[in-house]
């Protein structure tokens, strides 16, 4: 079944500012259920990272006479001029085309002639079902050098063989980028075809803090004899020896204070269940991660360089994702940079739709844009 569904997206442009965007996305939520149970999805049990497989198409148009095109545009209604082109393997098709047309015919209040607003236009042709896709215009000025014009990140499930993916408006002051009575347009299409997981293995050193220490560690754990550090958490204090911390994570170093007679790890922004749980996969590998501390457990397994920790506080925090709680897995996801928490975020939301619709969703989208535009970007991508 192929549902409808209107977004009202903040997207995030590559400069920093963020644009209001009415979004159609039509889907096939059957072939994505699909995807999601193929059983070869690759599995990995040190540290992964997403990446997206591309294909980058670039065009120069260059648009000469200029003026003389656009005096017989205005003439006859017709577009100025359109230029299609092409990946090098033939496999994605585009049509750009400009068109200029009066914003108010006659004069304003102040007797000021309305200038033209001159728009350009990519339309995908060809006869593939699905593009996913970032585009950028780029503009030359006169003596040379670039302005970026727009830069969107646009996926579009096609339901006929041509569609618009992009448009963008000229500047006012055109003639400042018309060289001898022809403009240059560049346009840049990033076409993302498929995401792959990629394990990489720990390195050396981490595998030499790993297991080769763990089983002499745990039976320091136990028996709490000759600690010399003091792990302070909001509501508790929680011994510990330096030199296992030092090992497991070398940042320690630079976080670890000298305190009188005992070193000392200033933890009070994390909970004592949270720090119970980073100070025994510091000595044992693993920890038992409940539900309501995950979350600070990820974020202290983030700061104290813990990779391995942050998979398994990850992957409880996409297990445990309801509407109470999506709106501050959002903001964190989107502080560390977490790409297996926006995978599971995004996952959730393709299968939750009505959260786009709720109270709670509407909130986030008022008090923390930032990060709710993060999100449903992440989830467009991976419809």
């Amino acid at each position: 079944m192929v549902l409808n569904t209107t977004y009202t997206i903040f997207l995030l442009l590559l400069g920093g500012t963020a644009v209001l965007s009415h979004y159609n996305a039509w889907q096939r939520l059957e072939d994505l259920q699909h995807a999601n149970k193929d059983k070869n999805a690759t599995a990995c049990d040190e540290i992964s990272r997403s990446i997206l497989k591309h294909t980058d198409v670039q065009h120069r148009w260059i648009i000469e006479h200029f003026h003389e095109q656009e005096a017989l545009q205005k003439l006859t209604s017709m577009q100025i001029q359109s230029a299609e082109f092409s990946s090098p393997d033939k496999r994605y098709r585009f049509r750009i085309s400009l068109q200029s047309s009066e914003g108010t015919t006659g004069y304003s209040s102040v007797h000021t002639p309305q200038r033209a607003q001159r728009t350009l236009t990519v339309h995908s042709l060809g006869d593939s079902g699905s593009l996913s896709c970032k585009v950028r215009f780029d503009i030359a000025y006169a003596y040379g050098t670039l302005q970026n014009l727009s830069e969107k990140v646009i996926h579009l499930k096609k339901t006929r063989a041509v569609a618009e993916i992009a448009v963008v408006a000229l500047p006012q002051q055109l003639d400042l980028y018309i060289d001898n009575d022809a403009l240059t347009i560049l346009c840049a299409v990033t076409v993302y075809e498929q995401a792959s997981t990629v394990c990489d293995s720990a390195s050396p050193t981490d595998k030499e803090n790993g297991k080769a220490f763990v089983d002499s560690f745990e039976k320091f754990l136990k028996a709490k004899t000759g600690t010399d550090m003091d792990v302070m958490a909001s509501d508790c204090v929680i011994t510990a020896h330096k030199s296992i911390f030092l090992a497991r994570s070398p940042v320690m170093i630079t976080l670890i204070e000298q305190n009188k007679e005992r070193y000392l790890l200033n933890a009070t922004q994390y909970s004592c269940q949270a720090m119970q749980c980073v100070v025994s996969y510091v000595y044992t590998d693993k920890c038992t991660i409940k539900s309501e501390t995950a979350e600070a457990v990820l974020q202290a397994a983030h700061d104290y360089q813990m990779p391995r920790l942050e998979r398994i506080a990850e992957n409880e925090l996409v297990r445990c994702l309801d509407e109470k709680n999506i709106a501050s897995r959002i903001k964190l996801t989107k502080d560390i940079g977490s790409t297996v928490l926006a995978r599971g975020l995004s996952n959730y939301i393709i299968r939750n739709r009505h959260v786009l619709n709720s109270d709670a969703w509407k909130k986030m989208e008022t008090e923390n844009p930032s990060p709710t535009a993060f999100i449903l970007k992440e989830t467009i991508l991976h419809m």
